[in-house]
């Protein structure tokens, strides 16, 4: 059972597990938007530097991904004494349907939060009809 779905599940989360090697990872908040021409999805990835989020389309399947830079401990010659906060890279994926226009997809990120635009297919989008006059 997916746990996001959208209209005509357009857009719906897969159980797929990531392959993020000996890395502990998290799965980041989102919301995901309808609107007239185009589905969102806002990702919450506080943390992540921009050229370190890879967001990848295939086979109908929007994943997401985000790799913090941990420094090395022991080159800082650091002793946590006690911790709380652990870097974790984010992962997430979404099934994406026919409706959505794959070529043009797009992204941003500012502030923490990745927003990822899924254009609707014309087909799709609401057009208001002419009546011909004779």
């Amino acid at each position: 059972m997916p746990l996001v779905e959208t209209k005509n599940n357009t857009v719906t989360q897969t159980n797929q597990e990531p392959t993020i090697p000996e890395k502990p990872f998290r799965i980041p908040a989102v919301d995901i938007s309808e609107y007239e021409n185009e589905y969102r999805i806002e990702a919450d990835m506080p943390g992540i530097k921009e050229e370190n989020i890879d967001i990848q389309f295939h086979h109908g399947e929007l994943q997401i991904r985000g790799f913090t830079d941990v420094p090395d401990e022991k080159a800082q010659k650091r002793i946590d004494r006690y911790r709380q906060f652990e870097p974790a890279d984010y992962y997430r994926a979404f099934r994406i349907g026919e409706s959505v226009n794959a070529a043009e997809i797009s992204a941003q990120y500012v502030d923490g939060i990745l927003t990822v635009h899924l254009p609707k297919m014309e087909m799709l989008k609401p057009r208001k009809i002419e009546i011909a006059r004779k």
